[in-house]
């Protein structure tokens, strides 16, 4: 079987996860199913050199770090490329932004952190927002499926048509609430 048609899959079954929550534990399987879909695609955008959705954050954060932002009157003013960011700095943001995108994801797989001498049995207590965390993974692993180039070993078109519609909506979890605005008409 494909992997990317598992990924794909696992991000279907996320949604499902997702919108049919009653609890913790159903948000927590979403996040699961969705980053080990993350988990799939992130090494192939690398191999494709596509930018994933967590590195598309770090350029962003990036931006704003190496930008004079400042407010002037009641107008906010960016002057972007104002100074350089290190080596080290840059190495820290990319570091610390792929901990906070895949924290909690990470920490739900894992108990212990050698790294850090937090023992496993020190470490069985996961405290978050598990609905909002399940959110952003989805949206990450959406974007990262989104953004493969498929080859012709892959057929995209034939991924089962409950995922072809998932995949090409831009609200998969229908979170987003309808505009309250009139629709403007030309007069």
């Amino acid at each position: 079987m494909d992997k990317r048609e598992i990924a794909a899959n696992l991000i279907l079954r996320a949604v499902k996860s997702y919108v049919n929550a009653q609890n913790d534990m159903d948000y927590i399987q979403a996040i699961l199913l969705a980053g080990s879909s993350v988990g799939i695609t992130e090494p192939l955008l690398r191999e494709q050199q596509t930018k994933t959705a967590t590195e598309k954050s770090i350029d962003v954060i990036m931006k704003m770090r190496a930008s004079d932002i400042f407010w002037e009157g009641s107008k906010l003013v960016i002057n972007q490329n104002t100074k350089t960011l290190s080596r080290r700095e840059r190495d820290d943001i990319s570091k610390r932004t792929r901990i906070f995108d895949r924290g909690i994801y990470n920490s739900l797989k894992h108990t212990g952190k050698p790294k850090q001498d937090l023992s496993p049995s020190d470490d069985v207590i996961i405290e978050a927002d598990f609905q909002n965390e399940a959110e952003e993974i989805i949206y990450d692993a959406v974007h990262d499926f989104n953004s493969l180039k498929f080859d012709e070993n892959f057929q995209y078109h034939q991924l089962p048509e409950e995922i072809i519609l998932l995949l090409n909506c831009g609200d998969p979890m229908g979170i987003i609430p309808d505009p309250v605005a009139k629709q403007r008409t030309h007069s």
